[in-house]
């Protein structure tokens, strides 16, 4: 979406400056929509704020296209943001439904979900910006809005496919509900086995309540991500533009999405040893290393190559993320974590494009994928401090009977 934002503003207006402060704008709106999206699906179900969302969406796109053909800037900008808060959030709802209809079964069937989810994310953002130059070949400037096709194909898929795919969702329990209340799902985040009725006291709601503290770290830890992402986008921008072959920049950036897509995917194939727990060091750890040889590709000129590595170890870390939400947060709360979670992504990227282009700018492009490592050191450390906000959280379910108290919010599976 910013980049169609982007394309379509520039052509109006003449200016990258606006069109990238107008998408840079959309990008934070996406971040703060996702946490309103999250908020309210604790009271209004997720099939309800997908449909209305997607469809509320498409109306936004179209709204953005008039106002490029005239409008203030203010009035522009207005239209772009209000594009990113209307985003229908599919990924975070669709993982809340994943969660929903799984949570009672095998604890293997909900990690193959998120890599698969993982997988499909990872391949949008490669087939993303190959459909945008698809699109740019409709004939809009005919229609009076010069590359308007990538917006207008977007609105499209929102109308035929997000808002549909919605009505599938699957609609969360309340908090007060309980299992012989006429309910066939677990309330909270422990397994079937160890669920039971909902206590009423503040002290024993604590197991149905969203724990913060671990929630904080593992945004953080998607933060990370996310600024590795945009560091790597601003970074090949820059190493193409070098090298004289700034039309290989999509593709260097495409290499990072497959690697990860692949290796995401890979997670549902582990062995059950393999367990949560192992996976929150190893692979924030794989991270590091990758990113340390995604900087020395950049200085040696072996940039293809190193993007090829270092996109293995994105993928598995970020399902790692997204597995360990869903065992740390109860199914009520589910949808206000993964919309959190989610929305670190975008904020991430914006920060790492940032940081990226001041160091392209300023000392060259080799520079700008200093950020990368940084950030997935970040990632690591929030990874580790999640141990400890985990252990808090059991700690404060301690009174009930040992089996409901480590069923589900320990380290793993």
């Amino acid at each position: 979406m910013p980049l169609g934002t982007i394309l379509l503003l520039q052509a109006s207006s003449g200016s990258f400056a606006f069109a990238g402060l107008a998408a840079g704008a959309q990008s934070i709106a996406i971040a703060l929509g996702g946490l309103c999206v999250g908020a309210v699906a604790r009271w209004v179900p997720p099939r309800r704020i997908g449909f209305w969302a997607a469809l509320l969406n498409a109306a936004s796109i179209l709204l953005l296209l008039l106002a490029s053909r005239g409008a203030g800037p203010v009035v522009i900008v207005c239209a772009a943001v209000l594009v990113g808060l209307t985003q229908p959030q599919v990924g975070p709802l669709v993982r809340v439904h994943w969660s929903g209809q799984l949570r009672s079964g095998d604890a293997h069937l909900v990690r193959t979900a998120m890599s698969y989810e993982g997988a499909v994310d990872e391949t949008s953002f490669v087939l993303g910006p190959a459909l945008v130059g698809v699109l740019l070949l409709a004939p809009t400037a005919a229609w009076g809005f010069p590359q308007a096709g990538p917006l207008l194909g977007a609105a499209v898929l929102l109308v035929v496919a997000a808002a549909p795919l919605a009505r599938q969702y699957a609609d969360l329990p309340s908090t007060d509900a309980t299992p012989g209340a006429g309910s066939s799902e677990p309330t909270t985040g422990r397994s079937s086995t160890a669920a039971g009725p909902v206590p009423s006291s503040d002290a024993d709601r604590a197991g149905v309540s969203l724990h913060w503290p671990s929630l904080m770290t593992l945004t953080v830890a998607m933060v990370s991500a996310g600024a590795i992402f945009g560091a790597v986008q601003t970074g090949v921008a820059a190493y193409a533009a070098a090298e004289g072959t700034p039309q290989l920049a999509g593709l260097y950036f495409a290499e990072l999405g497959i690697g990860s897509a692949v290796a995401g995917a890979a997670c549902a194939w582990l062995p059950p040893g393999f367990s949560l727990g192992l996976r929150r060091w190893l692979f924030p750890l794989a991270l590091v290393l990758g990113m340390l040889v995604l900087l020395w590709g950049a200085a040696a000129g072996l940039l293809p190559v190193a993007l090829a590595v270092a996109g293995l170890a994105v993928g598995p870390y970020m399902v790692t993320l997204y597995s360990l939400t869903e065992a740390q947060t109860p199914l009520p709360c589910m949808a206000t974590a993964m919309a959190v979670l989610c929305a670190g992504g975008p904020i991430g990227t914006a920060a790492g494009q940032l940081g990226a282009g001041l160091l392209a700018d300023r000392l060259g492009a080799t520079p700008a994928f200093v950020i990368a490592p940084i950030a997935a050191a970040l990632g690591m450390a929030a990874s580790i401090a999640n141990i400890r906000t985990a252990r808090s959280r059991r700690s404060r379910t301690s009174g009930r009977s040992p089996r409901q108290a480590t069923g589900h919010w320990g380290s793993g599976r």
